[in-house]
């Protein structure tokens, strides 16, 4: 908590003065002063703040250039500072999609998307059906690629890419752990997900959505894709987007 405190002296009348034979530090000492704290102008609304503070300058007791809050710094070098090094905590890495480590965090990803759309928790056979309805297998090179992400060195997330027609990339299996979420990390693996798409020889991305995955459809709007006319007919499709990468 971030505090203002000032010690509080009452204001120096004509009287006061004459009291303590003309010296104003003589009147101040009559009579007394106390420390106040100005409130915690980080959390406390500013309107509060200048309420509360108002009082004690029409009793002369602060010059008025002392109540105003101090001055937050919303961007700057500590800002772009924090950002490089909440980047740095994320790694994002190519990897076999049908390794032991990529399976069960896919079977994850199912589990999460299968129980938002039924609105409960989803069953085994339910992930079951839906990852044989829906495989993972062509996110492989030289068609696909598929990238597992690392905060902090703890499994955090993945994504998939892979090629449709010529020049054109699918973005799919987007997902970040719960634990990992509102990190950062969303926006990276999407980045990491064109770069491997450029490789591929993709000059356009697409994906799909459904309707219900208002995170994810915020998401790519923020990374610069765009609603589109339909491209696919998936059962789950409710929005398509699109972006140039190049």
């Amino acid at each position: 908590m971030i505090c203002v405190t000032y010690m509080v002296e009452p204001k120096v009348t004509n009287a006061t003065q004459g009291a303590a034979g003309g010296n104003p530090a003589a009147a101040r000492e009559r009579r007394g002063g106390r420390a106040v704290t100005l409130g915690n102008w980080a959390t406390e609304p500013r309107c509060a703040f200048r309420r509360r503070n108002a009082a004690v300058l029409r009793l002369g007791m602060v010059p008025a250039a002392h109540l105003a809050p101090p001055a937050v710094k919303t961007g700057g070098r500590r800002g772009d500072d924090e950002d490089v090094t909440r980047h740095q905590l994320w790694t994002i890495t190519p990897a076999p999609v049908g390794d032991a480590v990529s399976t069960a965090l896919l079977r994850e990803y199912f589990f999460d998307v299968a129980g938002r759309y039924y609105g409960r928790p989803a069953t085994e056979s339910e992930v079951d059906v839906a990852m044989t309805e829906d495989p993972s297998d062509g996110l492989v090179p030289p068609r696909g690629q598929f990238l597992l992400a690392h905060r902090e060195a703890v499994l955090a997330g993945c994504v998939g890419v892979k090629l449709g027609e010529p020049g054109v990339g699918t973005l799919t299996r987007m997902y970040v752990r719960q634990s990992a979420r509102r990190q950062g990390g969303a926006a990276q693996l999407v980045a990491a997900a064109e770069d491997a798409a450029r490789g591929l020889g993709a000059k356009i991305m697409r994906l799909d959505t459904r309707h219900d995955l208002v995170e994810a459809r915020a998401l790519y709007a923020r990374s610069g894709y765009a609603e589109v006319d339909p491209f696919s007919d998936g059962k789950y499709a409710e929005h398509w987007f699109e972006k140039a990468l190049y």
